[in-house]
């Protein structure tokens, strides 16, 4: 029995992602007689499962999307399936070998054909000659964005609970940043039409999607357009529980655009900003145009409307930034409070400008996948090492948000924000092993305290407690965090509210729980007057509900 599948392959760095390009090879070929498959794994999977569920569907042939964090294990994969039916085709595209097929072709001869560039005119080809080429590498230009099918299905969201749903209203970057494949001459900036993207739109949010991420690489590029889009969101979108998140280029921001998005509810947008670095003639080196005095107060304007989740990224290791000067970078950045702080590493990707020039840099850099920079003329590789390290504790402490009081307040005794946290990774070197527990940086917080600024270690302790309360899930503190005070406030807030119950409710100045719900509350008595006043209103205590979050000052 002749068998007609094609399985298109996503492997993604997460089970929340999706593969978009599967969806637009499967629409832009789906009438030529194939039964055109979709199947997504994470490389949390194995390989040998993977490969199961592949060959005991029998396809004729299995195109697989490959990028920097997938590449290792589609190696795997191709060997696998080929070495257990040698007649399946392999096809490979995507950004990690449209840039250098020849040597995919040459280290994995198990792959038949590679796709490079945008990729769907070349599938259909091939598809379309029964999968069948003269040519390995397959090449051909794509048709303008605006007549590529949209991708998705309706019968698609049955299987995309608590997925990310990927979206894009044009493609291309107008940008030229030189560490960038989007910054490619053959990577034309194009759009979809306004009224179809808004269409589009109305599709996917009758699915409800947890988020729906644009994936156009400058989404405010036309400003105009961005807050059409924008106004139409906060119009019809508004009260679901959908967010959507864009990439965007501050310095474009203008008075009319904050109108828009300040009367945006919390949570409707997302937005991630590339600020990379500081220094403008860094940034003018690697072809990206952009002024920090110009886009600071705009990103600052963003972050204190505080109804959109703000993630901004710093890039180490580009071009001309020193060790001191990429310090700067990171304070500049940090004291901003965004919602999320990415320190990332600069990455030499093949077929950029970048990868082009390394040598001119003196820059050394992983050949292997993500090809991430080792050391340059300006970073030694111990710069490159200790801010790694920063960066896994800015992840830990900041990102995840349990410290956000505590880190806050801490900045005032320190010279800078590096600073403060190169005595944490000191601290923590000091340590035998590695963890990563919020108690275990609770730890550090309180030995550094002690060490560096002795006569506020109370208030620190405070701060801490704090940031236990309201974020973890827990209702009792850990052993780090317990006293006298500690006990004696679950004793006195318990006893408190158990009184004042009625029929099982408990009403108290205008906020009402179960009684029931004592049980799983956690009490917060401040030690010092000062954070008293500062955070509780100056009340004698307060009491957090672990199964609601909400909270309650009050006085016994």
């Amino acid at each position: 029995m002749a068998h007609n599948t094609i399985i298109l392959l996503g492997l993604n760095a997460r089970f929340s992602h999706l593969n978009l390009a599967l969806y637009y090879l499967r629409n832009h070929a789906d009438d030529l007689g194939y039964d055109l498959t979709v199947m997504q794994y994470s490389i949390n999977n194995k390989v040998s499962e993977i490969a199961s569920s592949i060959l005991a569907v029998r396809p004729v042939a299995v195109a697989i999307s490959v990028y920097i964090w997938n590449s290792v294990m589609v190696e795997q994969l191709v060997s696998y399936i080929k070495e257990n039916d040698p007649g399946i085709v392999i096809v490979l595209g995507g950004p990690e070998v449209s840039y250098n097929p020849e040597s995919w072709l040459s280290a994995s001869p198990g792959v038949d054909y590679i796709i490079t560039g945008q990729g769907e005119a070349g599938f259909r080809e091939l598809v379309k000659g029964g999968l069948k080429s003269e040519k390995k590498i397959i090449s051909v230009e794509n048709p303008r964005f605006e007549q590529i099918l949209f991708p998705y299905r309706e019968a698609d969201f049955s299987g995309f609970d608590n997925k990310i749903i990927y979206y894009e209203s044009s493609r291309g970057c107008p940008y030229h940043c030189s560490y960038c494949l989007s910054s490619r001459l053959d990577q034309p900036l194009e759009f979809r039409d306004i009224g179809r993207v808004k269409d589009e739109l109305r599709f996917l949010i009758k699915f409800s999607p947890r988020i729906i991420k644009f994936v156009d690489r400058t989404f405010n590029v036309r400003p105009d357009r961005a807050r059409s889009i924008w106004r139409f969101i906060v119009e019809q979108f508004s009260g679901r529980d959908t967010t959507f998140h864009c990439e965007i280029f501050p310095d474009q921001l203008e008075e009319e655009d904050y109108s828009i998005l300040s009367s945006a509810p919390r949570g409707l947008f997302q937005f991630e900003i590339g600020v990379q670095s500081v220094h403008d003639e860094v940034l003018a080196g690697i072809g990206r145009k952009s002024r920090w005095a110009m886009i600071k107060p705009k990103i600052r304007r963003l972050i204190e409307m505080g109804n959109i989740h703000i993630h901004v990224d710093l890039i180490a290791g580009l071009p001309g930034e020193d060790w001191e000067s990429l310090q700067v970078s990171f304070n500049e950045i940090y004291v901003l409070h965004a919602d999320y702080f990415q320190v990332g590493f600069l990455k030499v990707l093949p077929g950029t400008k970048m990868r082009e020039e390394a040598d001119s840099y003196e820059m050394d850099y992983s050949t292997h996948p993500p090809y991430a920079i080792i050391r340059s003329r300006w970073l030694a590789s111990e710069n490159i090492g200790f801010m790694q390290d920063i960066a896994h504790a800015v992840d830990d402490l900041y990102n995840t948000g349990g410290f956000r009081t505590t880190l806050k307040e801490l900045e005032a005794f320190f010279s800078s924000p590096i600073d403060l946290y190169k005595k944490i990774i000191f601290y923590a070197a000091s340590e035998s092993g590695r963890e990563d527990s919020w108690e275990h940086y609770a730890r550090l917080i309180i030995g550094i305290t002690k060490e560096h600024v002795p006569d506020c270690s109370a208030y620190i302790l405070d701060c801490l407690r704090w940031d236990w309360c309201i974020t973890a899930k827990l209702h009792h503190y850990p052993q780090t965090l317990r006293s006298w005070i500690t006990d004696e406030a679950k004793k006195r807030g318990y006893i408190f509210f158990k009184k004042m119950s009625e029929k099982n409710m408990i009403r108290y100045h205008g906020f009402t729980c179960a009684a029931a719900e004592l049980r799983t509350a956690i009490f917060f008595k401040p030690a010092t007057r000062e954070f008293s006043g500062k955070y509780c209103e100056g009340n004698e205590m307060a009491m957090v509900l672990k199964g609601s979050g909400r909270m309650v000052f009050f006085n016994t």
